[in-house]
């Protein structure tokens, strides 16, 4: 269904980026300009499944020669086309997403809220209500709450779920993957809910994704309430 790689640190703000045809990836980044640069690198699944990070640190070296390739737009895009192939069934622009997913192939249209298919600047819900959201094959959402120590953070999902099984995950904004998440919803009925009281005063990331054990590139309609 696709892949990516999500970097943070450094100077610049979080990014991301498709993996490459050859399984590499390419990130122009920039470094700090006294001592090292650490960089948090994860990976991204098709449903959405952030991996833990890998730390590296990078350090400017003034006497290495100059690349014949310096930036991302030389050799690495080589393997890219400008768009996508849609009947190849593969990641040809290099996006992070294969056919099924890329919206350029499947004609699906995200909600006001995107882009949020990932833990990088995820906005926040204007507060409490109901919002009628959409989502597009292999592009989980991501929803930000501030909450004070004691609070109750409480979220449902409610959606078809012969169209799609949603489930919930709800994580500290400091390490927002793996099995790091302080609460979920995993049922098989037609609506999540998440109850969740904060440990610690501080951000949180709701984690909204399709259930999909054969990464099928399921989309749909749903309904968020912050209760």
């Amino acid at each position: 269904a696709g892949q990516r790689v999500v970097v943070s640190g450094g100077p610049d703000i979080t990014a991301e980026t498709g993996i490459l045809p050859s399984g590499t990836f390419c990130h122009d980044a920039t470094l700090e300009t006294d001592g090292a640069t650490e960089l948090e690198l994860y990976t991204v699944d098709g449903n959405g499944s952030v991996s833990e990070a890998v730390v590296v640190e990078v350090s400017h070296d003034s006497s290495a020669p100059m690349p014949i390739d310096p930036t991302c737009s030389g050799s690495a895009r080589r393997e890219c086309t400008e768009t996508e192939v849609c009947s190849s069934g593969g990641d040809d622009d290099c996006d992070g997403f294969e056919d099924a997913c890329d919206s350029d192939c499947n004609g699906c249209q995200d909600d006001a809220f995107e882009p949020n298919d990932g833990p990088i600047a995820v906005p926040y819900l204007p507060g409490r209500g109901a919002y009628d959201l959409e989502l597009c094959p292999c592009r989980p959402d991501w929803f930000a709450f501030f909450a004070q120590e004691g609070e109750r953070i409480r979220v449902r999902a409610d959606f078809d779920s012969a169209e799609m099984n949603l489930n919930l995950r709800l994580y500290p904004a400091a390490a927002p993957e793996g099995s790091n998440y302080v609460d979920s919803a995993f049922g098989s009925g037609d609506s999540e809910e998440i109850d969740y009281t904060a440990e610690a005063s501080g951000i949180y990331y709701l984690n909204v994704y399709v259930f999909s054990t054969d990464e099928d590139a399921k989309r749909g309609s749903y309904t968020l309430s912050v209760l």
